[in-house]
């Protein structure tokens, strides 16, 4: 079996052995596709280029500082505020502890989390 990959779709296709150079349609893309000679997979394909780190860089290819900022419900451009909350964890602890041992009710003070809001509209952001 000769195995080789559909130039079109990428899809795999096998061929038996003596129908190299046949023409044959490809199931995935119904294109018609010549059978190579029986060489290794990787060598019919082209080789993909390595990302280069400009390539990878945030928010390069939308013209704007990756430091910009946009409410999504107000499109508001100013800078998000934020502060050190009480987390849920932090709510929950309280409730257990202060049913199950009073004197440690506390501690769930002590679980807080950063919650950004936006200055314009006030709504939390995630």
């Amino acid at each position: 079996m000769i195995q080789f990959a559909c130039p079109n779709c990428r899809a795999d296709l096998k061929a038996p052995e003596g129908t190299e150079g046949r023409t044959t349609h490809c199931p995935t893309c119904a294109q018609s596709v010549t059978v190579p000679d029986a060489a290794p997979l990787l060598d019919a394909l082209p080789a993909e280029p390595v990302p280069t780190p400009a390539a990878l860089a945030p928010a390069a290819h939308l013209g704007r500082r990756p430091d910009s900022f946009r409410c999504p419900f107000c499109q508001s451009t100013r800078r998000p505020t934020a502060s050190m909350e009480m987390s849920t964890a932090g709510v929950v602890t309280t409730i257990a502890l202060i049913f199950l041992c009073l004197p440690l009710f506390w501690i769930g003070f002590l679980i807080r989390e950063e919650k950004r809001r936006c200055s314009q509209c006030g709504r939390q952001l995630w």
